[in-house]
């Protein structure tokens, strides 16, 4: 099977197209990729979170974190706080503005999800998400077993590149 006919590119090209679409959105509003995660991160904590809490939620490191929070802050949406009641710890919280910009993003989100999904059934819609999550799920096992990727073998195992 070519490469093009695979259920790699096909996944390939969906991501890179809902990434392509999500980002001119967001872009209108001046965030850039990544940071509208961050910000339903933070709108589920009306106490705010550590740099290092925002990190873990995310999965990712928390200097990976740091870019981000010093644009958002710039651009108004996010604001840093000591914490009341360890010093030690700076808390990231939404601003009004960050959270008039939730509302919005949850607006377009929806609009992204309808766009995916247009032509799609409810139920295949529901069973679209179970096969993603379940996909998540077979990854994430993956990576927390090993921080190294499976290496080829000629004595056969199985391939995701169908």
């Amino acid at each position: 099977m070519r490469y093009k006919d695979s259920f790699m590119a096909s996944f390939d090209r969906a991501v890179r197209l809902h990434f392509t679409r999500a980002h001119a959105m967001m872009e209108t509003i001046g965030l850039y990729p990544g940071q509208q995660i961050l910000m339903f991160v933070l709108d589920e904590d009306a106490n705010g979170l550590s740099q290092r809490e925002i990190a873990n939620r995310m999965a990712v490191k928390p200097a990976t974190i740091a870019v981000m929070i010093q644009r958002m802050e710039k651009s108004g949406f996010v604001v840093r706080s000591i914490d009341e009641k360890d010093k030690r710890i700076t808390r990231i919280s939404l601003t009004d503005l960050g959270k008039q910009t939730v509302s919005y993003l949850t607006k377009l989100r929806s609009q992204i999800r309808e766009e995916c999904l247009e032509g799609f059934s409810e139920e295949e819609a529901a069973q679209f998400q179970n096969f993603l999550d379940r996909m998540s799920k077979n990854l994430k096992n993956r990576t927390n077993n090993s921080k190294q990727p499976r290496s080829h073998s000629s004595k056969g195992g199985v391939s995701c590149h169908n």
